[in-house]
């Protein structure tokens, strides 16, 4: 989950990112390390491999957000709480918007729809299935001995 320019929640607010294939040399940057490693910035790591990131604005106007482009998909999280998971702690979300990648504006649209609505969800891209060939799943990384 993206945030600020520091990679860190705004206001409780985030960006979750779902990788495209595409993107799969970012997932030993984006997923192997802590965002609170001070010695360690993922965004210029990600600039090393010509995958420099980016400002938006969140899905109400609000905060502004660093995201990677040309993603599969982003959805906005609103932070609810935190629980303990052993080792780690688990942030539990609410998806407040969902947005895809526009090349043409460089920025992502948000999607205007009722996240969480069972309401003519099978005319609604953000809520179409996506198949590997355009979003990154665990067996391509696997594939890759990424992971």
């Amino acid at each position: 989950i993206t945030g600020g320019g520091d990679g860190r929640m705004v206001g409780g607010m985030g960006i979750l990112q779902l990788l495209s294939p595409h993107q799969s040399n970012l997932v030993p940057i984006l997923g192997k390390r802590t965002g609170w490693d001070e010695t360690f910035c993922k965004r210029d790591e990600c600039a090393g491999l010509e995958n420099d990131w980016v400002t938006i604005t969140g899905s109400n106007g609000e905060y502004p957000f660093e995201i990677l482009p040309k993603c599969a998909s982003y959805l906005q999280v609103k932070l609810r709480r935190v629980t303990d998971g052993g080792d780690h702690d688990v942030a539990i979300c609410e998806v407040v918007g969902t947005g895809v990648w526009d090349d043409g504006l460089q920025s992502v649209v948000w999607l205007d729809n009722n996240v969480g609505s069972d309401s003519d969800n099978n005319n609604n891209p953000s809520t179409a299935p996506l198949d590997p060939s355009s979003v990154l799943y665990t067996g391509q990384l696997r594939e890759e001995g990424i992971i």
